[in-house]
């Protein structure tokens, strides 16, 4: 029987010492180190260096610069950010994970998706539910908190108040005023850490209530096997619970479904009727769009042929995904398995096209040769060093 984890078996619990904590964020093995000075400078030596861009929520399109008509709505706003921040975030990311984390908790676990649609197998009533703006409207003080309290990490203030500085970046370039940002990797768990009293209450209101209930992120599934007679009732509590955390539903996203209605519910992506659970119909087409686009476009320019390869990549993982979900469906995609392995000899696998070195006409022009000579693993072998993440 394995151990219960506790809070205090976190290596960062209780610790107020900056080195100490800024040792435990180094990665000595490939001699990348996060000092003292640079969790004490966050704000005025990292914040001015954020690589920031805009996806369109809609249409997926990436924008380098701030849309005239930005709103949390409609935009995602990611943020990366260089080293030795990036590494300070990866390696806290580790210690955030020793951490007691709920089974109603699904983001963080591995294929968490899937198993957050299988949680709720067997059932047929659910209520599903999405928070607005969740991550920034995530506020700073209780991201603080999270590092200062005793159900948290428990460091002095002054310790706190950095590590939350460090995990979080300005709402806009005239305010002080921080939040969780969409492309740390410390983001999922910090923001449910910092939040977790609002979940914990929203999984008593389940349990109250005879559902189950949980989280992926900003989804939120409640379930029951017998009808929510007093469902309008719950979404108003469920409302009044995020509200006193100064969060709120996306209305257009809540629904109430019945599959003795003939509703099947979509949960993370995925279609759950009561025990069979399969890939919802946008993944389907986002996979077949990206099929026909490999099948039929012409490689002809250095343009075309990382257009491709992009689709081929996402082709591919797509391609994964749903024989992941539905493995005894996997004959079925038959065409789809032979088109990726037919262009598999085309594409380099081990690095991936978005990288932003390939993405210049310089590399582009390169990769695009070495495809027409047929001599891309010659080629890779001779340039990989330019390509390593750092």
């Amino acid at each position: 029987m394995s151990k219960k984890r506790r809070n205090k078996d976190c290596k960062l619990w209780g610790r107020s010492s900056k080195k100490y904590i800024c040792s435990l964020l180094s990665d000595k093995k490939n001699n990348i180190y996060f000092t003292k000075n640079d969790l004490n400078t966050i704000k005025y030596k990292y914040d001015s260096n954020d690589i920031v861009f805009y996806e369109n929520k809609k249409t997926k399109k990436k924008f380098k610069n701030k849309p005239k008509d930005y709103s949390p709505k409609k935009y995602r706003k990611f943020t990366d950010v260089k080293e030795p921040r990036k590494t300070a975030l990866k390696q806290l990311n580790k210690y955030l994970n020793e951490l007691p984390i709920p089974n109603y908790v699904f983001a963080k676990t591995n294929a968490g998706f899937l198993k957050n649609a299988k949680y709720h197998r067997g059932n047929t009533e659910f209520i599903l539910a999405d928070i607005a703006s969740f991550y920034p409207n995530c506020r700073f003080c209780y991201v603080k908190d999270f590092f200062e309290s005793p159900s948290g990490l428990m460091m002095n203030n002054n310790t706190a108040q950095c590590m939350a500085e460090l995990v979080t970046t300005p709402i806009s370039e005239t305010t002080n005023k921080r939040n969780i940002p969409q492309g740390f990797p410390t983001s999922t768990l910090i923001s449910f850490f910092a939040y977790k009293k609002m979940f914990n209450k929203l999984n008593d209101l389940a349990r109250k209530n005879n559902l189950k209930f949980s989280t992926y992120v900003d989804d939120l599934t409640f379930s029951s096997f017998k009808p929510i007679n007093n469902s309008d009732k719950l979404i108003e509590e469920i409302s009044s619970i995020l509200s006193e955390y100064h969060h709120s539903l996306k209305k257009e996203k809540v629904k109430y479904l019945s599959v003795k209605d003939g509703k099947i519910p979509t949960i993370t992506g995925i279609w759950v009727n009561k025990y069979k659970v399969r890939a919802s119909t946008k993944i389907y087409k986002k996979m077949m769009k990206a099929y026909h686009f490999v099948l039929s476009t012409k490689i002809d320019s250095a343009s075309s042929y990382l257009e491709v390869w992009k689709k081929y990549v996402q082709l591919k993982g797509l391609l994964n995904t749903v024989d992941y979900i539905e493995p005894k469906t996997k004959a079925k995609r038959k065409h789809v398995r032979e088109i990726v392995e037919k262009n598999s000899s085309n594409f380099i696998n081990y690095i991936s096209p978005y990288t932003k070195k390939i993405n210049s006409n310089y590399w582009k022009g390169k990769f695009y040769a070495a495809y027409i000579n047929k001599n891309l693993d010659d080629f890779y072998s001779k340039n990989k060093k330019y390509f390593k993440k750092r």
